[in-house]
């Protein structure tokens, strides 16, 4: 990833180099290889601050006072109380890393972070690894560097992530007022010995050193990633906490990104890493699974992040109506936004076979997850032609469209079905719900004459896709329902009747398949899934997860918001000028960059990329950088292994070289020649310009 970026973070170093600058103060006699971070240090943090506020001359600091109260108005904090008197204000960065969500709550926000002690040693000064770069063990979850120096020279500190952590409450949570570290005395504690150990393996010598125990407190977050943004809950209130140990590393972006989120009312770039409106609040109101997920952040902190690994801790938080009769069905069941989703179904199912049978058969997946929205009134048209660079107009249209920011960039990536004149529903993925939700409400022009309604609990989601999807339905339909291209053409949508229940039939895929998305009323969902099961024997039907959605989506190019769309892309380099309304002369959010962007061309456009050698090596994951004649020219955003045209398939970004004159087109694409760095190895690849998998979309309008 480090490489894609021409970040020179990281470097590989063999067992007789990592000896070399270990030294023989250090027993790395076991180490077979490491990696090197050359630009790595430490600083003080107390001293950093103090000189950033030495600078920073025209801040004004109110020490020793205490937040007390927020007065909220009209959605938004215009006062903070404190200790000291009020303060009126028009934005609020809440940074606290000792209780951010008690500040928080003070203006009704929650915020999903878990107070954690970390324990660790400081020795006594000593000349021993006076070069030893910082150490880091991820097998033991140790960590070795140099502390602060005297003229007797510097100490080391010593710590880790233990698997037994202690989670600080409102009682027990100290006072780290002058002193970011507190001392401890008496025994050591038992959860540190496996720390100490490992460190006395490394370095034997430390039995005859004075050390120190000490302890600190980090905020962990529920996926260990951090909290940078506005909130979703009040206008104007950011917050950059819940950096899980990496505050200082961190606080120089963090910082820079909030002040020109702030100018600019946007963020300067993707950011959905640490939004926090990443979490629903469903999740970050249930204390259980922010305290479950937020400890497993923390002992796995050093752990190796494998591609395609859940959690799986806490409660389950949200299910599906259909979540006991996928449970008997063998559901195997995967995680996202509080959901318990089916990834994939027991034997004799596996991704494999669920993703051959939806091309050649007919498959029934749950998406109920899915968050729906219902936004109505008499300038809904006017509204949604703002937000989305679609034609959303058409009544009885199901328009697959993005929402823009002022930059062009993609917010939103979603599905609008015009219902009625004055009424849209909107479906967005699992995860974006909160940050979809927020958008919308943020950008609906001053004054318009609608109103939002989240209705993802009314509605659930079943998909029933493949060729045999059409006739499969039409044994359980009422008469009068037409289905067929005539009566539900593709890219539209009507009420049909299956079970005695009035279903919103969306005549779209996600799997590149003749399909429909069945939106049934939450409570008639386990009747009609019942129905279609019960219909489905003639011809074979499976349940199918999500797994299969993945190598399907490959197969056919479709993109993911957060990986392939992002705020940093426009819908002309992703290669979409057709979800893009320019004939008409409807003026849109984000229209001004994009008239410019096709008046100038592009320097960047999404492409999709296969492995020559199909089924030798290790397959892709995404993130692996693009080569175009033997220079670096991107990197994947997405990939996997398509099970129907039996390719390791990866889609992303070719860039042109900052040295090259002219702009993107298909004939520059087409003249390079690529390669893909897997694990270090430059693999041979071929350019696709369109997807492997039904090109011409034959089968999703047949």
């Amino acid at each position: 990833m480090a490489n894609s970026f021409d970040t020179p973070c990281w470097r590989s170093l063999q067992q007789d180099e990592v000896a070399a600058l270990c030294g023989n103060d250090v027993d790395v006699s076991d180490v077979l290889a490491a990696a090197l971070a050359p630009g790595d240090g430490t600083v003080n943090p107390l001293l950093v601050t103090k000189r950033l506020l030495e600078l920073a001359s025209s801040v004004q600091v109110l020490e020793n006072c205490e937040v007390v109260g927020m007065e909220v108005q009209q959605g938004a904090v215009k006062t903070v109380r404190t200790t000291q008197g009020d303060l009126p204000c028009d934005v609020v960065i809440n940074c606290d890393r000792v209780a951010p969500d008690a500040i928080a709550r003070l203006a009704n926000v929650t915020l999903p972070t878990v107070p954690v002690e970390h324990l660790f040693a400081v020795t006594q000064p000593t000349e021993k690894c006076s070069k030893m770069p910082a150490l880091i063990d991820h097998d033991q979850s140790l960590y070795i560097h140099r502390s602060s120096s005297n003229s007797k020279g510097a100490g080391l500190m010593i710590g880790g992530y233990d698997s037994n952590p202690v989670v600080y409450t409102a009682a027990t949570l100290p006072n780290f007022l002058n002193d970011t570290y507190k001392p401890l005395s008496g025994t050591v504690p038992q959860r540190f010995e496996s720390i100490r150990q490992a460190a006395l393996k490394r370095m034997p010598w430390l039995t005859d050193m004075s050390v120190v125990l000490g302890s600190t407190l980090q905020q962990h977050t529920p996926d260990g990633s951090y909290l940078v943004g506005e909130v979703p809950e009040v206008k104007n209130f950011f917050v950059a906490t819940g950096f899980n140990s990496s505050e200082v590393a961190f606080a120089g972006g963090a910082a820079n990104a909030l002040a020109e989120w702030i100018r600019d009312k946007l963020a300067p770039m993707d950011l959905w890493a640490c939004d926090p409106r990443r979490f629903h609040i469903s999740c970050t109101s249930n204390k259980e699974w922010v305290q479950t997920r937020g400890l497993d952040a923390y002992r796995l902190r050093y752990a190796v992040g494998y591609p395609n690994v859940e959690p799986s801790s806490g409660p389950v938080i949200r299910t599906s109506p259909l979540y006991e009769k996928l449970k008997q069905n063998g559901a195997v069941w995967g995680t996202k936004a509080g959901w318990a989703r089916p990834n994939l179904y027991n034997p004799p199912n596996d991704v494999p076979f669920e993703h051959i049978t939806t091309r050649s058969g007919v498959a029934v997946f749950d998406q109920s997850s899915f968050a729906k929205f219902m936004l109505e009134g008499p300038d809904a048209e006017k509204v949604m032609s703002y937000l989305c660079s679609n034609d959303v107009t058409k009544i009885g249209g199901t328009v697959y469209t993005q929402m823009l920011n002022k930059r062009g960039g993609i917010e939103a990536d979603l599905s609008v079905n015009r219902i009625s004149e004055n009424q849209y529903y909107i479906v967005t993925g699992t995860a974006f719900g909160t940050h979809d939700w927020h958008w919308i409400q943020h950008n609906i022009p001053a004054g318009s004459n609608v109103k939002m309604t989240d209705i993802t609990y009314e509605y659930s989601t079943i998909a029933v896709m493949g060729p045999h999807s059409r006739a499969l339905l039409n044994k359980i339909v009422n008469k009068e329902d037409d289905i067929s291209n005539t009566g539900l053409p593709y890219m539209n949508h009507k009420v049909i009747h299956i079970a005695n229940s009035d279903i919103i039939a969306l005549r779209m895929t996600f799997v590149g398949e003749l399909g429909y998305e069945l939106h049934v009323p939450w409570k008639d969902a386990p009747r009609v899934y019942d129905a279609i099961c019960e219909a489905g024997k003639e011809f074979k039907l499976i349940n199918a997860g999500y797994k299969a959605i993945d190598s399907l989506h490959y197969e056919k190019a479709y993109r993911v918001w957060t990986y392939d769309l992002t705020p940093d892309h426009t819908p002309l380099e992703a290669g979409m000028p057709w979800a893009v309304k320019f004939k008409s002369n409807t003026p849109f959010l984000g229209r001004e960059r994009l008239e410019e962007q096709r008046k100038h061309g592009l320097r960047r456009k999404f492409v999709t990329l296969s492995l020559n050698d199909d089924n030798n090596g290790v397959g892709l994951n995404g993130w692996e950088t693009i080569y175009r004649d033997g220079k670096k020219a991107g990197y994947l955003t997405l990939a996997g292994y398509g099970h129907f045209v039996k390719k390791h398939i990866g889609v992303g970004y070719v860039s042109m070289q900052q040295e090259e004159s002219g702009v993107m087109d298909k004939g520059y694409l087409e003249r390079g020649s690529y390669e893909v760095e897997v694990a270090g190895e430059r693999r041979p690849a071929t350019l696709h310009m369109l997807p492997l998998y039904d090109p011409a979309n034959e089968k999703v309008r047949s």
